[in-house]
């Protein structure tokens, strides 16, 4: 992986694509990655720090692509174990997203953004009918 302005390209080895890099950063291409890219991940045994680097450039390369602005610096991303998680909703941590209208749109819109859900969907519903079944998910951080 080589540095670039504080990001960091991703392996190739786990992205594929047919697109070529372009000469300089654009919207929905982020860290060597395009908001289409492919990714060769196996979950299967946990996520290596490279997979983790492709699946963040992704996601910012895709979020680039829905609000039309460029990031200008990579978010902390923490991975939360299922352990974590169980915990987390079993003490109340994310019952307050759901209070009111704007964190119920506001939510709505970072997982859309996201692709884990539709236009139609609600994030907060989603989330607690897959509780019992996900190995993890995306919980952005809060706007600063």
């Amino acid at each position: 992986m080589t540095a670039t302005d504080g990001n960091v390209t991703v392996d190739e080895s786990v992205v594929e694509t047919d697109l070529p890099d372009p000469a300089s950063d654009r919207l929905g291409w982020e860290s060597g990655v395009w908001a289409n890219a492919t990714l060769s991940i196996n979950q299967s045994d946990g996520i290596t720090e490279s997979e983790l680097e492709a699946v963040v450039a992704r996601t910012m390369a895709r979020v680039e692509s829905v609000r039309g602005i460029e990031f200008d610096r990579t978010p902390p991303v923490r991975v939360l174990y299922a352990d974590e998680q169980e915990s987390a909703v079993a003490e109340g941590q994310f019952e307050s997203e759901s209070s009111g209208e704007a964190e119920q749109t506001l939510l709505n819109t970072q997982y859309e953004a996201l692709f884990l859900i539709n236009e139609s969907s609600n994030a907060v519903e989603s989330r607690q009918a897959l509780t019992g079944a996900v190995n993890g998910y995306y919980r952005p951080a809060p706007a600063t």
